[in-house]
């Protein structure tokens, strides 16, 4: 039998739901029998609260959610920009690089949240046998910008690679494609993959420029093998080889960047070779973002949670 936990969610979003939590994590449910319940074990909490401040400096300790200390084990859970307070959680799960603690996972938002879609990190491995030419052939657009959010220096550099060739933006964003935009519904990434899959390029740049930080900017274009110009996290090289996508922070300039994106778009042979590239280093799923690894860690949540209640039952 499996073992029956209580769990509560806290400072979610608006609209958030227990079934986000089992789509992005369908492997828990053959476990443990999850029940939410307002006498929880176990409180995963997230930013969203009253003090939260969207694009705050992520050190900021003022803006982070915080859940009360009880007779529960409190996760603190989140893909924004903001670094967990260890001294206030038992367990955190974020985007941090620079959070070296036993407790905590490194965990990206668009590791869970795209498998929610039904795209998990393994359909990122590129197969051998792909036909390059025939993916090249596909790609009648040059490039493309899809947005949600004004951000300025996101815009500008929108704005400055459309003077090279025409960038098709389709999101609500400086939108150039009369009003269309990318559908996200019924499934948000499907959508978007099929409208990127025309492009040689997208151009993804994330809200917030820090190391670790990533969301799905980076990788929607990898399912459409459309190559991303990213402009994000400096340590996204660890994992991705950036040899497969034009990773503007390994350049001396945007400039330099763009040039870089000309060549390749004027260069046959460059942009296969480009297509050609694993994703991954390695072309292997990076260890962070396994299922095996994410499911070990709620093991060690689920088990503390349990050792509690044996604790509290032999009082």
């Amino acid at each position: 039998m499996k073992p029956r936990i209580r769990i509560a969610f806290a400072h979610f979003w608006r609209g958030f739901a227990p079934d986000h939590f089992r789509t992005w994590f369908p492997y828990l449910g053959g476990r443990y029998d999850l029940v939410v319940s307002r006498s929880p074990e176990v409180v995963f909490y997230s930013v969203f609260s009253r003090r939260y401040r969207n694009r705050a400096d992520p050190r900021d300790a003022d803006p982070a959610a915080r859940y009360r200390r009880g007779d529960y084990l409190r996760v603190f859970f989140t893909g924004e920009n903001v670094e967990p307070r260890m001294d206030e959680c038992e367990f955190a799960i974020g985007f941090s690089t620079l959070v070296d603690h036993p407790n905590f996972l490194r965990l990206p938002l668009w590791v869970y949240e795209n498998r929610g879609w039904g795209f998990g990190p393994e359909r990122l491995v590129k197969r051998p046998d792909t036909d390059w030419e025939r993916v090249a052939a596909e790609k009648t657009g040059f490039c493309n910008f899809v947005q949600s959010w004004s951000v300025a220096f996101r815009n500008a550099i929108a704005e400055r690679l459309d003077r090279y060739k025409r960038v098709d933006m389709a999101g609500p964003v400086m939108n150039n494609m009369g009003g269309w935009r990318v559908p996200l519904t019924p499934n948000r990434v499907a959508a978007k993959a099929a409208f990127l899959r025309r492009y040689k390029f997208t151009l993804a740049v994330e809200n917030a420029i820090w190391p670790g930080y990533a969301t799905e900017k980076l990788v929607d274009p990898m399912y459409a093998n459309s190559i991303p110009i990213y402009v994000g996290d400096p340590q996204a090289s660890a994992s991705f080889d950036p040899a497969s996508y034009v990773d503007v922070a390994r350049f001396g300039s945007l400039a330099e960047a763009l040039e870089f994106v000309r060549e390749v778009d004027n260069d046959r042979s460059l942009h296969l070779k480009m297509l050609a590239t694993p994703w991954y280093r390695g072309n292997e799923v990076p260890r962070y973002a396994r299922d095996e690894t994410i499911a070990a860690f709620f093991d060690r949540i689920f088990a503390a949670a349990l050792a509690r209640r044996s604790h509290t039952d032999a009082k």
